[in-house]
């Protein structure tokens, strides 16, 4: 990520597919973060990403729609496939994380 920050168009494409993993991973980081203790009730964990959690006020539909939006003007044709390559490689980059996370997860538990 921090190597896009000089990209308008890189930026904004990451961004977008990182709202999507937030979205995907957001009901569980928020009670990994509440069984730490953290107050989940109000700020950030209450307001950011979706949750299937009835206490949560989520509303991050809008971030992600303006980042798809930002990149539609923004993104040049010429751009496509390298955009295309970055952000399937920031996707590997979350599978990876996760993957290395049930892993951990998995042998702490045996």
């Amino acid at each position: 990520m921090e190597k896009s920050f000089g990209s308008l168009v890189e930026v904004a494409a990451l961004l977008a597919v990182a709202e999507q993993e937030v979205v995907l991973y957001s009901p569980p980081l928020r009670l990994a973060v509440k069984a730490l203790g953290v107050d989940v009730s109000r700020g950030y964990y209450h307001v950011h990403g979706a949750s299937t959690d009835d206490s949560a006020n989520a509303c991050d539909d809008d971030h992600e729609d303006d980042l798809w939006f930002v990149l539609a003007q923004a993104l040049q044709p010429q751009e496509y496939e390298h955009i295309r390559s970055l952000c399937l490689a920031y996707c590997d980059t979350w599978n990876e994380f996760w993957n290395y996370q049930a892993e951990r997860e998995l042998r702490n538990a045996g």
